[in-house]
């Protein structure tokens, strides 16, 4: 059996295993990392602007599946829907050995995605992937009685 770690942030949550140390970096990014891995997790509101229409529209799944990556991430595309979300990520060979994924994940009705992005050795890459794809959108739940969140 593998013991599993679900880490809050925002309106969001990503699994990861129980080892991963979680702290808050920059502006305000959840960052899990361990001996060769890292993970951050960064969350936010969409707007699009259609200057065609003059005005705002929604963000759509079909938006974020012509806009993301942009042409100058180039690398492996990956698309999921879970959870009622849409999710899509690129990776490529990054710094040294190391591989990296950026992906965003979108609740169409909400105008919420998160943004993650996995640091990686090569043989993590389904790893990678997987864990990406455990992002969920759900908000910290109530402490039970004597129970406390660190």
């Amino acid at each position: 059996m593998i013991k599993l770690s679900k880490h809050f942030y925002g309106n969001w949550s990503i699994i990861v295993e129980p080892h991963f140390e979680a702290e808050v970096v920059g502006r305000g990014t959840l960052q899990l990392t361990d001996q060769t891995r890292t993970v951050s997790l960064a969350s936010g509101y969409f707007q699009a602007n259609d200057v065609h229409a003059g005005g705002q529209q929604r963000f759509t799944e079909k938006l974020l599946l012509q806009r993301f990556p942009p042409p100058e991430l180039k690398g492996e595309r990956v698309v999921h829907h879970h959870f009622g979300l849409v999710g899509v990520a690129t990776w490529f060979k990054d710094t040294g050995q190391n591989y990296k994924l950026m992906g965003l994940t979108l609740s169409e009705p909400k105008q919420e995605f998160a943004n993650c992005t996995v640091i990686f050795p090569y043989k993590h890459l389904d790893w990678a992937i997987t864990t990406w794809k455990t992002i969920h959108i759900e908000k910290l739940p109530a402490p039970e009685k004597g129970q406390v969140y660190h």
